[in-house]
């Protein structure tokens, strides 16, 4: 059996579920819907544990029949339905299930085929310091709380702010809001500040969304430099006029370069963020371990969900 853990109405766990049904593969998708209700330790006769769970919707999953396993997003929770709305009780059943949630993970050790629970979530700037050793060209970068240290330190430069934790999505009056990469005028900001990224503002050929899977790139340029709306983020849409995107073959000397990243970072897979520049020189920008791939599946005809079943499908065997 194969098990997906994921999130409600991801897109890509669908499309991967329906290639797994064209294998005629067995599989079980976790979400934060169909939650663990009942989990079993088992002790069988011949001295070893059976790890059993119950899901929400009464579906058993026996851990010995679980071959293979994509952590797509982190389905394992718990709901609290206590009518206790006591901090200290709350904060005592999240330390409690926590405890049972590092248990479950730490059992999936050698079936966990694609995904790193974890690695889920990378430290922003411990990527950028090894990108750095692995050998990649990174943007100049400064974290600081004063506008003189940030004066100082770009010395004329054109320079962008963007978030040091993940993306941050706010629902506020049914409008999703979220942040992006923006370009900063010095003369704006405060004399101090709560601690702010800061990086040089790289002008760019294009740029590049590569997805890393068993050791192979899939990689798409992005020509978002041609519009004003996308030049700093293409994430801004312009949906009116799409950027172009096409398939891109990286050099060789990149992609030894990442592989040795992705090592480093102990990840199988992940969405990486590169610019190139006008004189072709490479630069990378981060990486998102649970990435979207669907944007760079359909424009490059890559058909990565395929991929992706056949891999986790085919990695037990």
């Amino acid at each position: 059996m194969i098990l997906i853990s994921s999130i409600n109405y991801e897109a890509s766990t669908s499309e991967v579920a329906e290639w797994l049904l064209f294998n005629n593969d067995e599989f079980a998708i976790l979400t934060e819907t169909n939650l663990i209700n009942e989990l079993f330790i088992v002790q069988s006769n011949d001295n070893a544990c059976d790890i059993e769970i119950k899901t929400s919707n009464g579906q058993k999953i026996n851990y010995d029949s679980i071959d293979s396993m994509w952590y797509r997003r982190d389905a394992f929770h718990y709901k609290n339905q206590s009518t206790i709305n006591i901090k200290y009780f709350s904060n005592n059943a999240k330390e409690e299930w926590s405890v049972i949630k590092e248990f479950l993970m730490l059992n999936f050790r050698g079936k966990i085929i694609l995904g790193n629970y974890s690695n889920r979530d990378v430290n922003k700037l411990q990527v950028l310091k090894s990108a750095k050793e692995a050998g990649l060209n990174i943007p100049d970068t400064i974290i600081c709380t004063d506008k003189n240290s940030l004066i100082n330190k770009i010395k004329n430069r054109r320079i962008i702010n963007k978030h040091i934790s993940n993306v941050v999505n706010v629902n506020f009056k049914n409008k999703l809001y979220t942040n992006r990469t923006i370009e900063i005028s010095v003369d704006s900001i405060p004399e101090v500040f709560f601690p702010s990224l800061f990086q040089n503002l790289i002008e760019k050929k294009y740029e590049l969304r590569i997805f890393f899977l068993n050791n192979a790139f899939y990689a798409m340029a992005i020509f978002s430099q041609a519009d004003r709306k996308t030049e700093i983020d293409f994430r801004n849409y312009n949906y009116s006029k799409p950027n172009r995107y096409v398939p891109f073959i990286l050099p060789q000397s990149i992609k030894v370069k990442l592989r040795r990243l992705m090592k480093k970072l102990e990840l199988n897979t992940g969405s990486i963020d590169m610019i190139v520049t006008p004189t072709d020189e490479y630069v990378f920008l981060e990486i998102n371990p649970s990435g979207q791939f669907g944007m760079v599946s359909y424009p490059c005809n890559y058909y990565l969900e395929r991929e992706i079943a056949n891999y986790i499908s085919k990695s037990h065997e």
